[in-house]
């Protein structure tokens, strides 16, 4: 997700964007320092157990890790493999859902805007979630081939707030490893949330994502 502003600075979460062929080192250390905040900040281990364990020649990500002032924090992990190799990973696990990522039931939880209320309730009424029939995954983003949509337009904002999301390919599945509600920070989070995510004002979900038509797999977490 885009924010343009014509002066915009947030630090609080840091986004990392990288490129394997050429950022390798880069990458290494970001996800390090995702394991990091999760081994001193969160109970649950084993979050990015599915995750590869070498980046191919045309692998990207994005890395979000959380941090005492926004507990908060994701990863996707972006490869261009063969369809036979896709077919082989998704045989290695076991899935509790899976979702077409255009359809009108999904769940998008918006990690990067959870502290903004009214914004979220917004953005939640152009998911069209049915919150309380599915499991949450993440806003898919970052995705350099399908271009930026606008997504959302404040004009209350002085100057107007513009968002823009990713287009990703129409034939995307997600594939969910592991989805769970609750407050799993070692150190209670107390930041407030959205209540229209009722039990899922925190959590934990993680899993992969395909696209047949790009044969592309995301491998992804995020923590909130």
């Amino acid at each position: 997700m885009v924010h343009v502003r014509k002066f915009y600075l947030f630090v609080l979460v840091i986004f990392i964007t990288i490129s394997c062929s050429n950022n390798t080192a880069f990458y290494k250390q970001a996800m390090t320092d995702f394991n990091v905040s999760l081994d001193t900040m969160y109970n649950v281990s084993g979050l990015l157990v599915h995750f590869p364990k070498k980046q191919q020649n045309a692998s990207y990500g994005f890395v979000s890790p959380p941090c005492n002032l926004a507990k908060r924090g994701q990863v996707f992990h972006y490869d261009l493999l063969e369809l036979n190799e896709i077919d082989k990973i998704i045989t290695k696990f076991s899935f509790i859902d899976s979702i077409k990522y255009g359809s009108d039931s999904v769940f998008v939880l918006r990690n990067t805007e959870l502290k903004n209320e009214q914004l979220y309730n917004q953005l939640y009424n152009l998911d069209t979630i049915l919150i309380y029939n599915q499991l949450p995954i993440p806003l898919f983003d970052f995705f350099d081939k399908g271009g930026n949509t606008l997504d959302y337009i404040d004009t209350t904002e002085n100057p107007p707030l513009y968002i823009y999301r990713s287009i990703m390919p129409k034939d995307l599945v997600v594939y969910i490893i592991d989805s769970k509600a609750g407050n799993f920070w070692k150190n209670p989070n107390t930041e407030l949330r959205p209540q229209i995510l009722g039990k899922w004002k925190y959590g934990y979900s993680k899993g992969i994502a395909v696209s047949r038509k790009e044969k592309l797999i995301c491998y992804w977490v995020m923590v909130w």
